[in-house]
């Protein structure tokens, strides 16, 4: 399974597989009744920012400037 999930690139560690039980397909319609691509339905999202994700990850202890 980790060999035909490699593609063209490096073989992964591990893979997860799923079996789908059940589809319900709705009308495109729908979709666009949702307000999935209007980004001011969304609400506010709080998030941190770059400078401080950047330290998170590279796990800087130095005050960002």
């Amino acid at each position: 399974m980790l060999d035909r999930v490699a593609g063209d690139g490096p073989r992964p560690v591990s893979a997860i597989g799923i079996t789908v039980g059940s589809v319900f397909v709705d009308c495109a319609a729908s979709l666009k009744r949702s307000g999935l691509w209007e980004p001011e339905s969304w609400g506010r999202v709080e998030a941190p920012a770059v400078s401080e994700v950047v330290r998170g990850h590279l796990e800087l202890t130095a005050p960002v400037q």
